[in-house]
């Protein structure tokens, strides 16, 4: 039996904190203001044989992190970009 599924989910949203906003009106550096995660899903599962089924998954998440600085980023002043995960899953019964 092969079937389709696909979720939209969401992670807690978080108002504008004050002090990060302050710090960026001190400064006058663009710091990024941590906001929402949210992603969305597609999975397909394939039964292989009776007791065997593969389930390759794409994921899309949105504002990872809610949206905080990337750490790849000396300067911290870009959030953390978008990110698009590929991933496969395998289940045996016995």
């Amino acid at each position: 039996m092969t079937s389709w599924d696909w979720r939209l989910l969401t992670a807690t949203f978080r108002p504008q904190r004050p002090p990060t906003t302050a710090l960026a009106a001190v400064t006058g550096l663009p710091i990024p203001i941590r906001d929402y995660e949210a992603a969305i899903e597609l999975t397909y599962r394939w039964e292989l044989a009776e007791n065997w089924s593969i389930e390759p998954d794409l994921q899309y998440i949105f504002h990872p992190g809610s949206n905080i600085a990337n750490p790849a980023n000396p300067a911290g002043l870009s959030p953390i970009p978008n990110a698009l995960v590929l991933g496969v899953r395998t289940a045996l019964e016995f």
